[in-house]
């Protein structure tokens, strides 16, 4: 709605207001009187220049920009998790550690999938790099290893020796 452009502006930065206040208020619920707002004046103010300048669709990309300078501040790497049953606590906890040691970061935040199609095992992205430790993809692996093998080779290795009829 506040990047409709039939609605008036005005509409727009009155429902924006009352949206933040209902947050303010939601947040605070029965708390004390004079309580910080959920959201700074910077905040706000930004929102309604989106809203004011037709900008409001960007909000997202925007806020992913601003959570990319943050984690770069931070030292800090996202990583996508997939595997196939939820991980415990310790779990999630020793993935966040090793990667953090691996990739020279000072914290790894996790973003957990499941997914039946891994099988077995973990399948991590982080950026533009991939971590397969999947028995899914290893299976793949070891059916395409299958495949190269040519039979005179195990023949030559000793694994396909017939043994003559009547010996036990």
């Amino acid at each position: 709605m506040l990047s409709h452009r039939r609605i008036a502006q005005a509409r727009k930065r009155d429902l924006l207001d009352k949206v933040i206040a209902s947050l303010d208020g939601a947040a605070h619920g029965d708390g004390p009187e004079g309580a910080p707002p959920v959201m700074g004046d910077l905040a706000r103010d930004f929102l309604r220049l989106l809203v004011a300048n037709g900008r409001v669709r960007l909000l997202g990309e925007v806020l992913d920009a601003l959570t990319a300078m943050l984690d770069d501040q931070r030292n800090t790497m996202r990583a996508v998790v997939t595997t196939a049953v939820p991980l415990l606590k310790r779990e999630r906890d020793m993935i966040g550690r090793k990667l953090a040691e691996h990739l020279g970061a000072a914290r790894v935040e996790l973003d957990e999938q499941v997914s039946e199609k891994v099988v077995a095992g973990v399948l991590i992205h982080v950026g533009d790099h991939v971590i397969d430790a999947s028995v899914r993809t290893y299976l793949h692996t070891m059916r395409e290893r299958l495949r190269q093998v040519r039979v005179s080779e195990l023949a030559a290795s000793g694994l396909l020796a017939l043994k003559a009829e009547g010996q036990a």
